[in-house]
């Protein structure tokens, strides 16, 4: 072949775009094969996309035609390094990683619900409980600050994502090692002038009782939707007013706190 005919076809390749390349099985046999050494193979490997098949019985069978232990752990390596999986704050599709808590759900974005302490639990009703030998009761109440919560939905029926860390079981620093929103209990708050409040605690010649009121609490379904994703939905319309996801109840008495994810509908 002329000179000028092999300048040419090289120009060709030269201008025409190369698809990516991805490996195989039988891509790293194909570069053994060639005599490459194992330092030419990994860093192959290392630099190139690839799909390997590293079931047991692969890893083994390519033991078999000479496939070095080096270049079987780069293969191992390179398949194990995923992709960073974009998050969203705000992105009001469901199925698009969030950082873990919970969101209220919207038609163009939604928003994270951060959580809350409240604060040192008080007695309330002691005068009368102690004056009429317990015939009166006494609650014990924990409140949240301020009169309203920030996040507000404009509906009657909202819908929440939970977002679970799967790594870390739970949803992170906000939330504690909770792994469902079956741990949670969904409550609405009796508002007051500077803050929310709500029972966890009462006593009367009947006895005492420790937890939430069951009055206080609002069924809600939970449906997963993905891993450590979680649709939630009150079972039914939500009256305008204060509302709150509790996780759980810490100490007791007016030691007794807890944490909230509150939200308000208007």
């Amino acid at each position: 072949m002329k000179i000028r005919n092999v300048i040419a076809i090289l120009a060709i390749f030269g201008a025409t775009p190369v698809s990516a390349e991805t490996l195989n099985n039988d891509s790293v046999l194909a570069l053994i094969a060639a005599g490459l050494g194992d330092e030419v193979v990994v860093a192959k490997i290392k630099t190139t996309p690839g799909n390997y098949d590293l079931s047991t019985a692969s890893v083994i069978a390519l033991k078999e035609k000479g496939v070095s232990g080096a270049v079987l752990a780069a293969m191992i390596t390179a398949s194990s390094v995923k992709a960073e999986v974009p998050m969203s704050l705000d992105s009001p599709d469901p199925l698009v990683l969030h950082p873990s808590g919970i969101y209220l759900s919207g038609p163009e974005k939604m928003t994270r619900i951060e959580s809350t302490t409240t604060r040192q639990a008080r007695t309330s009703g002691l005068f009368g409980y102690a004056l009429t030998g317990g015939l009166a009761s006494l609650k014990v109440k924990a409140a949240v600050n301020g009169p309203s919560a920030t996040v507000v939905a404009t509906g009657k029926n909202p819908v929440f994502y939970f977002y679970f860390d799967q790594t870390a079981q739970g949803l992170g620093a906000a939330g504690g090692s909770v792994t469902s929103p079956n741990e949670f209990s969904l409550i609405n708050f009796e508002t007051k002038k500077d803050k929310r409040e709500a029972v966890i605690g009462s006593a009367s010649i009947g006895g005492a009782k420790t937890g939430l009121r069951d009055k206080d609490q609002i069924d809600f379904t939970s449906e997963q939707i993905a891993p450590g994703t979680y649709k939630v939905s009150p079972v039914t319309a939500l009256k305008p007013g204060e509302y709150g996801f509790v996780s759980g109840i810490v100490g007791s008495g007016n030691n007794a706190t807890f944490r909230v994810f509150d939200f308000g509908i208007r």
